[in-house]
């Protein structure tokens, strides 16, 4: 949701989330993702642990959506990983927070 007071949506945003070591996303649950038109995500792509999130704006109005990370590698004392969305012509207005795994992890 996008929080400026100053305006009422972002330009074009993206969402970056930084996977757990040795996880990989399910590739078919984000091109659903795209194929919804969910929160008018209009791309993804999967590049090192990072997957981006391509929007064409982010308003004030709340939008969810889940990411299924997928074990591809056993990895001991996994750490907690960024989550970044931000407006992609003005980077410098962005907001995120962290993401820690679940104990079953």
């Amino acid at each position: 949701r996008w929080i400026r007071s100053d305006s009422d949506s972002s330009n074009m945003a993206v969402t970056e989330i930084t996977f757990f070591s040795g996880f990989l996303p399910l590739q078919s649950e984000l091109k659903e993702l795209q194929k919804a038109g969910i929160c008018q995500i209009k791309r993804t792509e999967f590049e090192g642990r990072v997957l981006s999130i391509y929007f064409d704006e982010v308003n004030k109005t709340q939008c969810c959506f889940d990411v299924t990370m997928k074990r591809a590698s056993v990895v001991q004392n996994l750490q907690g990983v960024p989550v970044i969305t931000y407006n992609y012509y003005e980077p410098d207005q962005r907001g995120g927070s962290m993401l820690y795994p679940r104990e079953e992890c």
